[in-house]
């Protein structure tokens, strides 16, 4: 909305979260500004004119993601950790334009990666924000004032079942990437130790 000719493409790891859960929101938020936003909307677009307009697709085929050039071009990918390599080098090759972005959404479920090296090795390129549960309002406040975030008591369950140190409480209650993948048999933080000399 602050640019006339604009294109937003967005995308999400399976067809059922571009359809069903990003642009269910997209479509909701719609339905609320309908008068600041106008256009038309359907299930995974939104038309404001031929070079004004924001859609969904689908990851299945990177070339999809090819060919969209304008002066400002956004992508937002959600749940960015889950989408294949392939889907970001498609979107590398549209990101020519004078003003084009791209917005990484997603928890830090895996080490390696586009949405890891915007952490991490390309940290100083990439404008990074980190939210951990601790940082929503529900636990902010301790009581629940927005019911669809989490709450203080998934929190405190999280914490007794899983444990502070596990791999999903690093992820999911934290929002940071783990140190070790889900399938590590031996800690890397393990192996750094027994390395060390005596002391």
């Amino acid at each position: 909305m602050c640019h006339p000719y604009a294109i937003v493409i967005t995308t999400a790891p399976t067809g059922h979260q571009v359809r069903n859960i990003l642009w269910r929101e997209i479509r909701r938020a719609h339905h609320l500004n309908t008068g600041l936003v106008g256009g038309t909307l359907l299930r995974t677009s939104l038309e404001l004119g031929d070079k004004h307009f924001a859609q969904g697709l689908s990851t299945d085929t990177p070339e999809r993601f090819q060919g969209f050039h304008e002066g400002c071009i956004l992508f937002v990918v959600d749940e960015a950790s889950g989408v294949r390599e392939r889907i970001f080098e498609a979107i590398e090759g549209s990101m020519t334009s004078a003003d084009a972005k791209v917005l990484l959404i997603g928890n830090p479920t895996s080490l390696r990666g586009t949405f890891y090296e915007a952490f991490h090795n390309r940290r100083g390129l990439c404008k990074t924000i980190h939210i951990s549960a601790f940082d929503m309002p529900n636990l902010v406040q301790d009581e629940v004032v927005l019911p669809l975030l989490v709450t203080p008591k998934w929190v405190a369950d999280a914490e007794q079942n899983l444990g502070r140190e596990s791999y999903l409480y690093q992820v999911r209650v934290m929002g940071e990437f783990p140190t070790e993948s889900e399938d590590t048999l031996i800690p890397l933080k393990l192996i750094e130790l027994a390395a060390k000399p005596e002391a």
